[in-house]
């Protein structure tokens, strides 16, 4: 068994945990939410560490910066987000998503659109952070993730 499948079955230090984002998401894609059967409790129903960070008082936060240029010198806008990681993962793509500014060109005709960020790389970025929170505890650092397109640099990192 490896630190991170054991850190996430390990008992939770916090026990008053609500999950009203995780029940959300679960519901939205009619799939019964069931914290035994889910891991988020142990067969004792106490909460797991892997409840703690499903829960709305998940501990960790994903901070998301917009820089100006190729350096991280010049913000051009920032933000965290807190709660439940179903929570986070939804708003922290909403939020790149509005400051991912859409540019068109034209060539005779017809309108080119292009966004200063993939979509795909984003979506990638935030995901692989979402799931790589867990290595926090063992790596103690915070995780970070750059995206670099022309002179646009967008940073995520969870803490």
């Amino acid at each position: 068994m490896t630190f991170q499948e054991s850190f996430e079955k390990m008992r939770s230090l916090e026990q008053d945990l609500t999950f009203l984002s995780a029940k959300t998401e679960f519901d939205e894609s009619n799939i019964p939410f069931k914290e035994k059967n889910l891991g988020i409790q142990n067969q004792d129903g106490i909460y797991t560490n892997l409840g703690l960070l499903l829960s709305d008082q998940c501990k960790h936060t994903i901070k998301v910066a917009v820089f100006n240029g190729e350096t991280q010198n010049v913000f051009q806008d920032r933000n965290e987000f807190t709660g439940s990681l179903f929570k986070q993962m939804h708003e922290v793509y909403s939020y790149i998503d509005f400051r991912n500014q859409k540019h068109s060109n034209f060539s005779g005709l017809k309108r080119i659109d292009k966004r200063d960020y993939p979509e795909v790389a984003i979506r990638e970025a935030l995901l692989n952070l979402i799931i790589h929170i867990v290595n926090i505890h063992i790596v103690q650092v915070p995780l970070s993730v750059c995206i670099q397109t022309g002179s646009n640099l967008l940073q995520l990192e969870a803490y």
